[in-house]
């Protein structure tokens, strides 16, 4: 992992300075004298590894290690079968009793301990501390048959006052990492309420989350307002895109007021969103530098990313697929270990000017959660520049200033994700994410808490 990341990874350079050298150093020495020390389990390689990737100020820079769990949890035959494999035996449980669990739990000096439930187990989560975690959680009760009380759910390791390495072993026992930023990781890592020893609900709001339904939805709300609801810019629906933009903007024309809901829009592609940059638009947005990263494993992923797009042409489109052709061309020719600027427009390297400001809509905010990133916040940035746009929100991811992602497997099972290209200039909201105009809050639906905003918009600061 460290030797492909030296080597292979477009954020390297700007994550390891002079600066922070010593540190990283010293981060590496430390990490393979932890790996060195036992044999590891794919649990704790994966803490490892995410400990390294976190060094990084690139979000999307992370590991996973997904497990091959073949069961029909539906079949009593198959969920016997897969009690008597290797995987279900050997999982770590610990001996389950329920009396002594509550009796130490009511006397716990400890807000993070507790009994918290969701929609499918509970846990007891208690201290458990190890060189990759502080606290576990055991189930104590389960809706699925593929699991069991005592068995170890989640394990987190507290790194500061408000960071945690969250670790979650899904239904089908893949296990997910994340590094959470919250003073109780458990509620919004694990989606459940903290139910002993207080009875106080700690689960955040859903207001903050996207509407259900299909991933692109366009509403009148009322004689004055359109809604438009994007979940994805995934390049695979360009196509989509293209025919659903010519439908609405004959009716998006007509209103003074648009509402862009981009909430849990994990990114894609941006030109998922360029037909609706125009309407956006009030004065010129000045040239950014956007780099791609020359080296000879991300060669070869773009050049096994052309063959995917030249069998699935009508999905993606003849503009990506010319696209994708370039940068290979240009990649071959420069030196490896260096930078190559972009050179198309659709790469976003050059000034955009349209040819005049959009009579209608003439006021639109823009709506984001802190799952919005990524190609979603290239978006989020347009309206930045824009007197006719208000941010409402929160936060957004911070997946910004590293894209064109692409996978590269370990020998061990693992698959690494790491940028072959960089936007300097969107650095300083990498991880922080952007914030926006006018920050919504979580005790009304956030579509209503519009409707007082109109007036603000263009008087932001």
């Amino acid at each position: 992992m460290i030797n492909h990341l030296e080597n292979h990874y477009a954020g390297f350079q700007d994550n390891v300075t002079s600066k922070n050298k010593k540190s990283y150093q010293t981060l590496k020495k430390s990490l393979i004298e932890k790996a060195n020390k036992n044999k590891q389990t794919s649990i704790t390689c994966l803490a490892l590894l995410k400990e390294y990737t976190n060094f990084f100020r690139d979000n999307h820079l992370h590991a996973e290690f997904h497990q091959t769990l073949q069961v029909d949890a539906s079949s009593p035959e198959s969920v016997k079968a897969f009690k008597e494999s290797n995987l279900f035996r050997e999982w770590e449980r610990i001996p389950y009793d329920s009396t002594k669990i509550w009796q130490y739990l009511a006397k716990s000096k400890d807000p993070l301990e507790g009994i918290y439930d969701n929609a499918n187990y509970q846990v007891a989560v208690m201290r458990s501390p190890t060189h990759w975690r502080d606290y576990y959680g055991i189930i104590t009760q389960t809706k699925s048959p593929l699991w069991e009380k005592g068995q170890v759910k989640v394990e987190f390791k507290k790194i500061d006052a408000k960071n945690f390495l969250f670790i979650k072993h899904l239904q089908n026992y893949q296990t997910i990492v994340n590094y959470s930023e919250s003073e109780n990781p458990v509620p919004t890592n694990f989606d459940a309420n903290k139910i002993f020893p207080t009875s106080s609900s700690t689960k955040p709001s859903a207001f903050n989350m996207p509407p259900e339904g299909d991933w692109f939805q366009f509403k009148v709300l009322n004689d004055s307002t359109t809604y438009l609801h994007i979940k994805s810019f995934d390049p695979s629906l360009q196509s989509k895109f293209d025919s659903i933009y010519k439908q609405i903007t004959p009716i998006l024309e007509r209103k003074p007021y648009l509402i862009i809901d981009l909430r849990s829009n994990g990114g894609g592609t941006v030109s998922g969103w360029y037909p609706l940059r125009k309407y956006l638009y009030t004065r010129p947005i000045p040239k950014k530098k956007y780099d791609y990263y020359c080296s000879s494993e991300i060669i070869k992923e773009y050049e096994q990313m052309l063959v995917m797009i030249e069998k699935n042409k009508e999905a993606y489109g003849v503009e990506m697929l010319n696209a994708i052709k370039s940068v290979i061309e240009r990649l071959k020719k420069a030196k490896l270990g260096t930078f190559v600027p972009a050179d198309q427009p659709s790469d976003m390297n050059e000034s955009y000017q349209a040819e005049r400001i959009e009579p209608t809509p003439k006021k639109i905010i823009m709506m984001y959660n802190r799952e919005s990133a990524s190609a979603a916040e290239g978006f989020i940035l347009e309206g930045l520049q824009s007197d006719k746009v208000l941010l409402f929100g929160e936060n957004s991811g911070g997946f910004i200033a590293f894209g064109n992602i692409t996978p590269a497997q370990t020998p061990s099972g693992f698959t690494l994700y790491r940028a072959t290209s960089r936007f300097l200039d969107h650095f300083p909201y990498e991880k922080t994410g952007i914030p926006p105009h006018i920050k919504a809050t979580n005790d009304k639906d956030w579509i209503e808490q519009t409707h007082s905003l109109w007036q603000k918009v263009g008087k932001k600061k």
